[in-house]
This record gives C-alpha cells, sequence and structure tokens, in this order.
C-alpha cells in the first residue's frame, strides 16, 4: 500500500489529464489562457523532478531549487566578460574544427576524382 501511494505522488496532473482526455473529455478541465492561473512553485518544482525522473535522471527538490537559484543571480560585469570571452573562445575553435574539415573534405575529393580519372583511362 505505501508503494502505491509513492507510485501516485510520481504522476503530475498534466498526466492524468492527458490520459483522461481522450477517453473522457467531458471530465477534464480545458485550460482557457485567459483565466490562466500561475503554478504555485512548489508544482512547478515538482513536475520537474518529474520529468527528469522519467528521464532516468536522479533530481530531487533540491536539485531544482539550487539550479534556480544559481541561475537568478546578476552576472558582474567581469563575470559577462568572461562568459563572452569564452563564447569567443569556443566559437573560434568550431571555426577551425570546420575549416579542417572541410579541407579533409576537400582532400577526399580528390582522391575520388583521381580514382575516377583512373578507373576510366583503365
Amino acid at each position: 500500500m505505501v508503494e502505491e501511494k509513492t507510485a501516485w505522488k510520481e504522476v503530475t496532473v498534466r498526466c492524468l489529464c492527458a490520459a483522461w482526455r481522450p477517453l473522457w473529455p467531458e471530465c477534464v478541465l480545458q485550460r482557457d489562457f485567459e483565466g490562466f492561473e500561475e503554478l504555485e512553485e512548489e508544482a512547478v518544482v515538482h513536475e520537474i523532478v518529474s520529468l527528469g525522473n522519467s528521464m532516468g535522471l536522479e533530481v530531487d527538490d533540491d536539485d531544482v531549487e539550487e539550479l534556480v537559484e544559481e541561475h537568478s543571480k546578476e552576472l558582474s560585469t567581469d563575470e559577462l566578460l568572461e562568459l563572452h570571452k569564452e563564447e569567443n573562445e569556443t566559437l573560434k575553435r568550431s571555426l577551425t574544427s570546420e575549416e579542417s574539415g572541410e579541407e579533409e573534405d576537400k582532400e577526399e575529393s580528390r582522391i575520388v576524382l583521381l580514382l575516377e580519372q583512373t578507373v576510366q583511362t583503365c
């Protein structure tokens, strides 16, 4: 019985509505966005945890709260500059690897062309 209670705690309202809507649409509330009430923070956190767990991730409420807290802080000018610098370096590495990939593609194309010419002359 305890396991059953625990299992039902993992089922979200959204999941129940999605399951029942095709079976008994008259009983499932349809949300109209004019009177859309904001979900309580606790319900949102619970839904994020449920989604994470359904994806096989080990997530709990504290993890979500910590993540929200970390991302709610404003960055200082130095932090923004450092982030911008890191993004530029990543972009440069990406472009460099693409260019080397293009050079490899060109070399491959040359080899294929040479092979085709060799086959045609034989």
